[in-house]
Protein backbone atom coordinates (compact mmCIF):
# COMPACT_ATOMS: atom_id res chain seq x y z
CA UNK A 1 0.00 0.00 0.00
CA UNK A 2 1.27 3.04 -0.98
CA UNK A 3 1.38 6.28 1.20
CA UNK A 4 -1.17 8.25 -0.76
CA UNK A 5 -3.55 4.65 -0.40
CA UNK A 6 -2.62 4.43 2.87
CA UNK A 7 -3.84 8.22 4.13
CA UNK A 8 -6.96 7.83 1.48
CA UNK A 9 -7.69 4.52 3.82
CA UNK A 10 -7.40 6.33 7.00
CA UNK A 11 -9.23 9.85 6.30
CA UNK A 12 -12.31 7.20 4.98
CA UNK A 13 -12.02 5.15 8.45
CA UNK A 14 -11.94 8.46 10.41
CA UNK A 15 -15.20 10.06 8.66
CA UNK A 16 -16.89 6.37 9.30
CA UNK A 17 -15.80 6.99 12.69
CA UNK A 18 -17.32 10.39 13.16
CA UNK A 19 -20.63 9.39 11.59
CA UNK A 20 -21.13 6.38 13.85
CA UNK A 21 -20.36 8.11 16.96
CA UNK A 22 -23.02 10.89 16.31
CA UNK A 23 -25.91 8.16 16.72
CA UNK A 24 -24.35 6.69 20.22
CA UNK A 25 -24.40 10.11 21.96
CA UNK A 26 -27.84 10.25 20.65
CA UNK A 27 -29.03 6.94 21.89
CA UNK A 28 -27.56 7.88 25.16
CA UNK A 29 -29.10 10.75 25.38
CA UNK A 30 -32.75 8.94 24.64
CA UNK A 31 -32.17 6.37 27.28
CA UNK A 32 -31.23 8.82 30.02
CA UNK A 33 -34.53 10.97 29.03
CA UNK A 34 -36.83 8.37 28.70
CA UNK A 35 -35.11 6.57 32.05
CA UNK A 36 -35.86 9.97 33.77
CA UNK A 37 -39.98 9.93 32.49
CA UNK A 38 -40.78 6.41 32.59
CA UNK A 39 -38.96 6.09 35.27
CA UNK A 40 -36.79 3.87 35.27
CA UNK A 41 -33.22 3.93 36.92
CA UNK A 42 -31.63 1.07 34.54
CA UNK A 43 -32.38 2.90 31.24
CA UNK A 44 -30.62 5.47 33.07
CA UNK A 45 -28.09 3.83 33.87
CA UNK A 46 -27.53 2.01 30.79
CA UNK A 47 -27.73 5.81 29.17
CA UNK A 48 -25.18 7.16 31.47
CA UNK A 49 -22.70 4.04 30.23
CA UNK A 50 -22.96 4.24 26.72
CA UNK A 51 -22.44 8.11 27.29
CA UNK A 52 -19.39 7.50 28.94
CA UNK A 53 -18.05 4.54 26.74
CA UNK A 54 -18.31 7.04 24.00
CA UNK A 55 -16.43 10.01 25.84
CA UNK A 56 -13.28 8.53 25.03
CA UNK A 57 -13.50 7.62 21.16
CA UNK A 58 -15.18 10.86 20.80
CA UNK A 59 -12.36 13.12 22.09
CA UNK A 60 -10.10 11.32 20.20
CA UNK A 61 -12.02 11.68 17.49
CA UNK A 62 -12.28 15.50 18.24
CA UNK A 63 -8.57 15.75 18.26
CA UNK A 64 -7.82 14.24 15.29
CA UNK A 65 -9.89 16.17 13.97
CA UNK A 66 -8.41 19.75 15.26
CA UNK A 67 -4.75 17.98 13.48
CA UNK A 68 -6.52 17.98 10.53
CA UNK A 69 -8.54 21.08 10.01
CA UNK A 70 -6.22 23.42 11.71
CA UNK A 71 -4.31 26.34 10.00
CA UNK A 72 -0.40 27.07 10.29
CA UNK A 73 0.63 29.46 12.76
CA UNK A 74 3.86 31.77 12.23
CA UNK A 75 5.87 33.32 14.42
CA UNK A 76 9.68 34.88 15.28
CA UNK A 77 11.69 33.39 18.53
CA UNK A 78 12.84 36.11 20.39
CA UNK A 79 15.33 33.91 22.11
CA UNK A 80 16.80 30.26 21.50
CA UNK A 81 13.80 27.64 22.08
CA UNK A 82 13.34 24.34 21.79
CA UNK A 83 10.05 24.15 19.50
CA UNK A 84 8.64 20.66 19.17
CA UNK A 85 11.97 18.41 20.13
CA UNK A 86 14.13 20.83 17.45
CA UNK A 87 16.65 23.67 19.12
CA UNK A 88 16.58 26.86 17.06
CA UNK A 89 17.78 29.62 17.46
CA UNK A 90 16.86 33.32 18.49
CA UNK A 91 15.82 34.96 15.49
CA UNK A 92 14.53 31.93 13.49
CA UNK A 93 11.08 32.35 11.85
CA UNK A 94 8.89 29.44 12.22
CA UNK A 95 5.46 28.22 10.89
CA UNK A 96 4.40 25.15 12.71
CA UNK A 97 0.60 23.68 13.94
CA UNK A 98 -0.14 23.41 17.70
CA UNK A 99 -2.50 21.13 17.78
CA UNK A 100 -0.31 18.37 15.37
CA UNK A 101 2.48 19.34 17.91
CA UNK A 102 4.85 19.89 14.73
CA UNK A 103 7.06 22.49 12.62
CA UNK A 104 5.99 23.38 8.94
CA UNK A 105 8.95 24.52 8.02
CA UNK A 106 12.05 26.88 9.58
CA UNK A 107 13.79 29.98 8.01
CA UNK A 108 17.35 30.65 9.77
CA UNK A 109 18.78 33.73 9.50
CA UNK A 110 22.45 32.00 10.88
CA UNK A 111 23.47 28.74 10.52
CA UNK A 112 21.40 25.99 13.01
CA UNK A 113 22.17 22.04 13.54
CA UNK A 114 19.65 20.00 13.53
CA UNK A 115 19.98 15.90 13.85
CA UNK A 116 23.20 16.59 13.07
CA UNK A 117 23.25 18.67 9.89
CA UNK A 118 24.14 22.17 9.64
CA UNK A 119 21.14 24.48 7.73
CA UNK A 120 20.98 27.82 6.79
CA UNK A 121 17.87 29.82 4.97
CA UNK A 122 14.39 27.92 4.94
CA UNK A 123 14.14 24.13 6.53
CA UNK A 124 11.36 22.02 5.17
CA UNK A 125 9.76 19.31 8.05
CA UNK A 126 7.77 16.00 7.86
CA UNK A 127 6.58 15.40 11.38
CA UNK A 128 9.43 16.05 13.58
CA UNK A 129 12.14 15.23 10.37
CA UNK A 130 13.14 17.17 8.04
CA UNK A 131 12.26 16.90 4.26
CA UNK A 132 14.48 19.23 3.03
CA UNK A 133 17.14 22.43 3.39
CA UNK A 134 20.19 24.29 2.12
CA UNK A 135 22.99 23.38 3.73
CA UNK A 136 25.15 25.82 5.53
CA UNK A 137 28.61 23.99 4.82
CA UNK A 138 29.98 21.62 2.95
CA UNK A 139 29.46 18.48 4.70
CA UNK A 140 29.09 14.83 4.89
CA UNK A 141 25.68 12.88 5.30
CA UNK A 142 25.18 9.39 5.18
CA UNK A 143 28.47 8.90 3.71
CA UNK A 144 27.91 11.42 0.80
CA UNK A 145 29.83 14.78 0.55
CA UNK A 146 26.81 17.37 -0.17
CA UNK A 147 27.98 20.98 -1.19
CA UNK A 148 27.44 24.08 0.74
CA UNK A 149 24.36 26.20 -0.34
CA UNK A 150 22.67 23.59 -1.98
CA UNK A 151 19.49 21.75 -0.99
CA UNK A 152 19.32 18.36 0.15
CA UNK A 153 16.09 16.42 0.59
CA UNK A 154 15.17 13.20 2.80
CA UNK A 155 12.76 10.57 2.71
CA UNK A 156 9.52 11.31 4.65
CA UNK A 157 9.12 7.98 5.40
CA UNK A 158 12.59 6.10 6.22
CA UNK A 159 14.23 9.67 6.60
CA UNK A 160 17.26 8.69 4.66
CA UNK A 161 19.25 11.06 2.26
CA UNK A 162 17.56 11.23 -1.43
CA UNK A 163 18.96 13.85 -3.08
CA UNK A 164 22.15 16.31 -2.69
CA UNK A 165 25.09 18.02 -5.00
CA UNK A 166 28.18 17.00 -4.34
CA UNK A 167 31.16 19.41 -3.07
CA UNK A 168 34.14 16.36 -4.07
CA UNK A 169 34.08 13.59 -7.00
CA UNK A 170 32.52 10.33 -5.46
CA UNK A 171 33.36 7.11 -5.97
CA UNK A 172 31.44 4.03 -6.08
CA UNK A 173 31.23 0.86 -7.83
CA UNK A 174 34.03 1.78 -10.03
CA UNK A 175 31.66 4.72 -11.45
CA UNK A 176 32.78 8.35 -10.96
CA UNK A 177 30.42 11.07 -9.99
CA UNK A 178 32.65 14.70 -10.45
CA UNK A 179 32.16 16.88 -7.90
CA UNK A 180 28.83 19.68 -9.03
CA UNK A 181 27.09 16.77 -9.58
CA UNK A 182 23.24 16.89 -8.64
CA UNK A 183 22.12 12.82 -7.52
CA UNK A 184 19.88 10.99 -6.17
CA UNK A 185 20.49 7.86 -3.93
CA UNK A 186 18.32 4.90 -4.23
CA UNK A 187 16.88 2.55 -1.86
CA UNK A 188 19.46 0.28 -2.44
CA UNK A 189 21.71 3.09 -1.32
CA UNK A 190 23.30 3.39 -5.14
CA UNK A 191 23.80 7.03 -6.48
CA UNK A 192 22.39 7.98 -10.00
CA UNK A 193 22.32 11.37 -11.55
CA UNK A 194 19.13 13.19 -11.65
CA UNK A 195 18.63 12.29 -15.06
CA UNK A 196 18.61 8.83 -14.02
CA UNK A 197 22.53 8.26 -15.83
CA UNK A 198 25.14 6.64 -13.96
CA UNK A 199 28.67 9.02 -14.90
CA UNK A 200 31.52 6.21 -15.74
CA UNK A 201 35.17 6.78 -14.88
CA UNK A 202 37.14 8.38 -17.56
Amino acid sequence: MTIAEGSAMFTIVFMSAGVLLTPIIFVAAALVVVGRFKPSRKMQRAGYMIAAIWLLPAACWTYYLQTFTEQDRDRVLSKPEVVYGISLPAGAQITYRRWARRLQWVNLRTPQTIHGVEYINQVNFCNQHVCSGTLARDQEIEGIPCSAQTPVQFSPTTTRLTECTLSRPLIQDGLTFPAGTPIRIGPNGKPTTRNEKRITRN
